[in-house]
């Protein structure tokens, strides 16, 4: 099921940082998690959103 439902809080939290124009070391610094940790959301969104 591809929907904007099946994402995470934290999925949600990155997509809005990225609208915002963010960069993934920013949005890293912003929600206290290292850029990997950011990378793998950004994987993860793309997939659940196809």
């Amino acid at each position: 099921m591809n929907s904007i439902t099946t994402l995470t809080n934290q999925e949600i939290k990155i997509i809005s940082l990225i609208l915002e124009g963010l960069k993934s070391r920013q949005i890293a610094e912003k929600l206290f998690i290292i850029r990997p940790n950011v990378k793998n959301h950004k994987t993860n969104i793309c997939v659940k959103l196809d």
